[in-house]
């Protein structure tokens, strides 16, 4: 697209997202963006060297309020947990924020990858990368946790088990874990299901940190994100790949 198609992109704030026939989206938006599919695929991507389009697009995205109000609210009760044991040199709290995808995520890691001859963004996906075991993403977070002086772990996940693998291993080791946007202590019990994902996107946006799975759209949107915000590449890193090989590239 050219740069000139983004110039009149809205924030849609005012949509029903309801609307099943999207009437009210066309008469308030006469000029918008729709995508069938996640935003951060099937674009020129060689590992983090995100192409002028694509940086573009980004720019211009904006979360719904729908979304934006209660992540806004799941970041400060995170941080508001995270002061209670460290409040950090400013006194804002800290927290790391991983992406597990976990839910029939073995297909796709397998004969899905194979399609693909196995690269994903420019970069040859391993087992340990697309489904890392429950001790390295433990061995993993815990880096990230004390790099920026944290105990606290938000994670974002499709297989949401308080008593998982994932949490026992994270807990294991030190850990204070928070699952899911919807978890028990979170302030978004009247948030549609549908928006959750989105919910915990936005939380994982704005952490101290970011772990995620390179093989993934979601924790690639992530990343992408990040980057608009300016939050430095070494303030993220992925799952079974070295945080070097990919910091640093394309900023």
């Amino acid at each position: 697209m050219e740069e000139e198609s983004f110039e009149d992109a809205v924030q849609l704030d005012e949509v029903n997202l309801a609307d099943p026939a999207g009437d009210k989206l066309e008469r308030t938006y006469p000029r918008f963006v729709a995508f069938d599919f996640a935003p951060s695929y099937n674009f020129q991507v060689d590992r983090l060297q995100f192409d002028p389009t694509l940086r573009q697009m980004r720019q211009r995205l904006k979360w719904v309020a729908a979304v934006r109000a209660p992540a806004e609210r799941l970041e400060d009760a995170l941080r508001s947990e995270a002061r209670r044991a460290n409040p950090g040199p400013d006194g804002t709290g800290a927290f790391v924020a991983v992406h597990l995808r976990r839910r029939g995520y073995e297909h796709f890691c397998g004969a899905g990858l194979d399609y693909y001859q196995r690269l994903r963004f420019g970069v040859e996906i391993t087992e340990e990368m697309c489904m890392p075991s429950a001790e390295s993403v433990a061995e993993q977070t815990l880096v990230a946790a004390r790099r920026v002086g944290t105990d606290l772990v938000f994670v974002a996940t499709d297989e949401p088990d308080e008593d998982g693998a994932d949490a026992r291993a994270l807990r294991a080791v030190g850990l204070k874990v928070w699952i899911g946007s919807d978890a028990e202590a979170a302030p978004n019990a009247d948030t549609p299901p549908e928006l959750l994902p989105l919910v915990e996107q936005a939380t994982c946006v704005a952490s101290d940190h970011f772990v995620g799975n390179l093989a993934s759209t979601f924790s690639f949107t992530i990343a992408q994100q990040r980057d608009v915000r300016g939050e430095p590449r070494n303030s993220m890193s992925f799952w079974g790949i070295p945080q070097e090989e990919l910091v640093g590239s394309g900023k």
